[in-house]
């Protein structure tokens, strides 16, 4: 009786750490999501800006 219970154990968690290991050979889609980047320097941003005809954009946390 015991070695059965065991038995029953065993295939149980057998099945259990096959049915979680199934999926993680599968890769997912990652969705590139639009970020911003930083200039280096004030004049580095001041070029940019002025190359890809946009306003710099200043925001202050209310740090003081």
């Amino acid at each position: 009786m015991m070695k059965r219970a065991i038995g029953l154990c065993v295939l149980l968690l057998s099945v259990l750490f096959l049915c979680a290991t199934a999926g993680a050979g599968k890769t997912k889609k990652i969705k590139v999501k639009a970020t911003v980047r930083w200039a280096e320097s004030w004049e580095a941003a001041i070029t940019e800006a002025r190359a890809l005809n946009l306003p710099i954009i200043i925001h202050r946390h209310g740090f003081t």
